[in-house]
C-alpha cells in the first residue's frame, strides 16, 4: 500500500521599513494556530531582522546575507529550489501574503511543486492563479463572489470580510480616568511625521494622556533627546506586538488603517484612520458599519494641517458618549475568532461551508415619506451629499468640502438638518439656521439632493413639511430666507409655487446679506 504524503504549510511573506510588519504579523498568527493543531508548518521570509528575534518560529531566509528580492520570477526559482532541497514527499500548501508576489508566481509555485496556493490580500480586481484567497476587508462583508480581475480555478474558495480579520484575542475594557489617545501608524519609518505629531497635536493637547506606539525600525533615545523634558507626557511603547491591552485602557485611536481597524473595533474603541497605502484603501460605508466613522486620506498628516488634528480629537473628547454608543450598536461585530477560522478551513479535509453572514436592516413597509433628525451616524452620508456634482453647482462655494472641514463644522455648527426618507432610501436633506440683521431674526434654509431618484415632489414635500414644523412666530423669527442661484430655473419655478418671494437689489435687507456672505449672480427669496 503507498504510503501517504505528510502535510506541510509553507508560509512566504516578508517586513521592511517600507511595507512594515502587517505581512509578518498575521502570517505569524496563522502559524502559530497550525501550530496549536499540530501541523507542520514553517515560513519563509526574506531575511532574519532583529524584532523577529521576539517570536519563536520556524524560518528559512530567502535572501540571507547582503542578497536581496529583485523580481517575482527569480523569488519563485528561489523559493522552489529551498522547498525542494529542504522536503521531499510532502503535500505542499502554500500560504503567501506578499504584494510582490503576483499571478506568475502563484502559477509558477503551483505547477512546478503541485500545491495547494492560498492567498491573503487587501486588494480586489487583481489576477491569481490561487486556490483561496482570503481578504478580511469589510467592504466584503456578506460576500462570496469573485472579487478578482482574473483566475484561473473556477472552484476557487473566497474568505471574505472581517470576519476573517486576523487580530489577537479581545481585552476587557478598562478606560483610564484620563482621556488617553493612542497613536500608532504601524512599523513603516517615518521620523518626519512622528515629529509633526509631537509638536503639533501632543504638546498642544495638555490635558490629554498620549501613548505612542513605535515600530522596531525607530529607537526612542532618539525622541527623548530631541524633545528633552518634554518627553515626559507621552508614554512611548517599543517592542509590543499584542495592542489589545493598550486599546482597552484608551478612548481614541489615531493611525493608520491597516489591521488596527478591527483591533480597535472589537475593543470598542473609535478611531480617526488614516489610509496611509494603496492596500489601505476603504470606504466609509465600511467603517459605518462597524461603528467607525472618521477616515481621512494622508494628505490630512501634513505639518500644515495637522492643527485641525488637534482640533478634531478635541471635538472628539466632548462629544464621546455620543460617538462610543455607535461602536456598541454597530451592524457589524468584530470578534477575535478570524486566525482561528481561517486555520479551520486550512486544516478540515472536507472544506466547511463558508458561512454567509446578513446584514439586517429596518425596512419600510410602504413606500412612505419620513423626516428624520440629523444625528451623528449621518456625518458621512451628509457630506457624501454635499459633494454630489450637482449640489456643487448650486453652492456658493463651487467646489467639494474636504472631510476633516465637514467633521470641524459637524461639531460646532448650530445648524438643524434633517433628511427626508422615501421607503428605505435618504432622497434630500434640509436645514436652517438662525442669523440676526437689521435688529431681527431670520431663519436661513436651504437643501441638496442625494440620490439619483429625487423628485420635484419629494423637494417640495420636505420643504412644506419645514415650513409647518417651525412655527416662526414661538421662535421670535421674521421670516425665511433661501439663496437661489440665476442659472437654477427649477428652484426659481417650485420657490414661487411654494410661497416665497423675491426681495429686490436695493433691499436693505439683499444688500446687508450680500456684505455678509459675499454671494454673486443670486437671488434671494423670503417666506412667512
Amino acid at each position: 500500500m503507498k504510503k501517504r504524503k505528510e502535510k506541510i504549510y509553507l508560509i512566504r511573506c516578508s517586513s521592511n521599513p517600507k511595507i512594515g510588519l502587517g505581512h509578518f504579523m498575521r502570517c505569524l498568527k496563522i502559524y502559530n494556530e497550525l501550530k496549536k493543531k499540530k501541523e507542520k508548518a514553517i515560513m519563509f521570509i526574506d531575511k532574519k531582522l532583529d524584532f523577529m528575534n521576539n517570536f519563536n518560529f520556524k524560518f528559512y531566509e530567502i535572501y540571507p546575507r547582503n542578497k536581496s528580492f529583485k523580481d517575482e520570477k527569480k523569488d519563485a526559482e528561489k523559493f522552489i529550489a529551498l522547498v525542494r532541497k529542504k522536503y521531499r514527499n510532502y503535500n505542499f500548501i502554500i500560504i503567501k501574503d506578499d504584494y510582490r508576489l503576483k499571478y506568475n508566481w502563484e502559477k509558477t509555485v503551483k505547477n512546478k511543486i503541485n500545491s495547494r496556493m492560498v492567498t491573503l490580500t487587501d486588494f480586489e480586481n487583481l489576477s491569481h492563479y490561487s486556490d483561496t484567497i482570503i481578504n478580511p476587508k469589510t467592504k466584503f462583508y456578506n460576500v462570496t463572489r469573485p472579487i478578482v480581475k482574473k483566475i484561473s480555478n473556477k472552484k476557487t474558495t473566497y474568505l471574505l470580510g472581517p470576519r476573517y480579520s486576523m487580530i489577537n484575542k479581545i481585552v476587557k475594557n478598562k478606560r483610564n480616568k484620563i482621556f488617553t489617545v493612542i497613536i500608532n501608524f504601524g512599523a513603516t519609518k517615518n521620523a518626519n511625521l512622528i515629529n509633526n505629531i509631537i509638536n503639533e497635536i501632543i504638546l498642544k493637547c495638555r490635558s490629554i494622556k498620549f501613548i505612542f506606539v513605535l515600530g522596531p525600525y525607530y529607537k526612542i533615545d532618539f525622541f527623548k533627546k530631541k524633545f528633552g523634558k518634554k518627553i515626559h507626557r507621552i508614554k512611548f511603547v517599543t517592542n509590543q506586538y499584542n495592542l489589545q491591552k493598550i486599546y482597552s485602557n484608551s478612548h481614541l485611536f489615531v493611525g493608520a488603517a491597516g489591521n488596527s481597524v478591527y483591533e480597535t473595533t472589537a475593543q470598542k474603541l473609535p478611531g480617526i484612520f488614516f489610509e496611509i497605502s494603496k492596500n489601505q484603501s476603504t470606504s466609509f460605508n465600511s467603517l459605518e458599519k462597524m461603528g467607525q466613522y472618521f477616515l481621512l486620506s494622508k494628505i490630512n498628516l501634513k505639518k500644515e494641517k495637522l492643527f485641525k488634528i488637534k482640533e478634531l480629537i478635541n471635538n472628539i473628547k466632548d462629544n464621546y458618549n455620543v460617538i462610543s454608543q455607535e461602536l456598541k450598536r454597530s451592524l457589524i461585530q468584530i470578534d477575535d475568532k478570524g486566525v482561528s477560522r481561517i486555520a479551520n478551513f486550512l486544516t478540515t479535509k472536507n472544506q466547511i461551508k463558508i458561512k454567509k453572514e446578513i446584514l439586517i436592516n429596518k425596512k419600510f413597509k410602504k413606500s412612505e415619506y419620513k423626516i428624520i433628525k440629523c444625528k451623528f451616524l449621518d456625518i458621512n452620508t451628509y457630506l457624501e451629499a454635499r459633494n454630489r456634482k450637482e449640489n456643487i453647482r448650486q453652492s456658493f462655494r463651487n467646489s467639494s468640502i474636504d472631510k476633516i472641514d465637514h467633521y470641524l463644522w459637524w461639531f460646532k455648527n448650530d445648524i438643524s438638518s434633517f433628511k427626508l426618507n422615501r421607503g428605505n432610501e435618504t432622497m434630500l436633506y434640509f436645514y436652517h439656521f438662525p442669523i440676526k440683521i437689521l435688529k431681527h431674526f431670520y431663519y436661513i434654509s436651504g437643501w441638496f439632493n442625494s440620490s439619483n431618484n429625487s423628485t420635484i415632489q419629494d423637494i417640495i414635500y420636505g420643504l412644506n413639511w419645514q415650513r409647518k414644523y417651525i412655527n416662526l412666530k414661538t421662535k421670535k423669527i421674521s421670516s425665511w430666507i433661501s439663496f437661489v442661484k440665476k442659472d437654477n430655473i427649477l428652484a426659481q419655478k417650485y420657490s414661487a409655487k411654494l410661497g416665497w418671494t423675491k426681495i429686490q437689489h436695493k433691499n436693505k435687507l439683499y444688500n446687508s446679506l450680500k456684505r455678509q456672505y459675499k454671494f454673486g449672480n443670486t437671488y434671494v427669496y423670503t417666506r412667512k
